[in-house]
């Protein structure tokens, strides 16, 4: 897990290709669609202004903006917000939405001022309390909030595999790690009402070993193991073999749970 101490950002997204190469794996390979389940959950309506922490390659402001053009995104990484914006100029061409370099403990705008707040597989990168403050702040009376991050035991499948051959599992793997429940949860609770928990499954099928492959080699399973084991990826690629050959495909589960939340209208 990278330094939560950290804020200027250097390093924050130092594996960029690795994480673009996982996301457009996901979305090619995948059973279900997180973007199109998340605006289901988030209920979103004609107007409203959103704001997305961590927004990364703006993948959910382009989902946010089949409905609202008044959207924010804010992220510690330049690249991936430039990466945003040549997909927003690509996908969704003529809308012009505001992206801030800015991390999730300091928000930029004033109190009361978006009806949603979002935050996206990037909570476990920042001060959970701050975040959780920052967005009681700018959020509208009875606005709403979602955070988004993976359970433990998401990408099951790839984890017991990686473990056959390493034996060993980085220490956001194993069970009672997440921080969603840990370190999210007992915070909202102290600020925030209605709150609900909410799992999305999506089951990634992959077709071949070669594009497994590519996808483990993205993860930071293996980023953060890699050092630990010799031979791990000649290892792994013998696992993979072994499994395809025995299921014809090479299947991982990944899961995300949302914890969503209103602001109360006594503030």
């Amino acid at each position: 897990m990278l330094d939560k101490k950290r804020r200027d950002g250097s390093e924050l997204y130092k594996d960029k290709k690795d994480l673009v190469s996982r996301i457009n794996l996901i979305e090619k390979y995948g059973t279900n669609d997180f973007n199109q389940w998340l605006l289901k959950k988030l209920k979103l309506q004609q107007g409203e202004k959103v704001l997305d922490i961590g927004c990364g390659n703006g993948s959910q402001i382009l989902a946010y903006s089949q409905v609202t053009n008044n959207i924010v995104g804010i992220d510690l990484s330049e690249s991936l917000l430039r990466e945003a914006k040549k997909r927003i100029k690509e996908f969704a061409p003529g809308k012009d939405f505001v992206l801030i370099r800015e991390n999730g403990e300091n928000i930029p705008f004033k109190e009361n001022t978006f009806d949603v707040v979002t935050c996206n597989f990037a909570i476990y990168y920042m001060n959970e309390k701050e975040v959780m403050t920052e967005i009681k702040q700018v959020l509208k009376p009875y606005g709403r909030f979602l955070i988004a991050s993976p359970p433990d035991d998401t990408s099951r499948e790839m984890v017991e595999m990686h473990y056959r051959v390493a034996k060993y599992i980085p220490p956001q793997y194993q069970p009672g790690s997440s921080d969603l429940r840990k370190e999210v949860l007992p915070v909202a609770k102290k600020i925030f009402c209605n709150l609900s928990l909410e799992l999305f499954v999506n089951p990634i099928v992959f077709p071949d070993v070669e594009t497994f492959m590519e996808h483990y080699m993205s993860s930071t399973l293996y980023v953060q193991s890699k050092e630990w084991c010799e031979n791990l990826l000649f290892r792994m690629k013998k696992e993979a073999q072994r499994v395809f050959a025995e299921r014809g495909n090479i299947t991982v589960t990944k899961k995300v749970e949302a914890l969503k939340g209103y602001k109360r209208g006594l503030v």
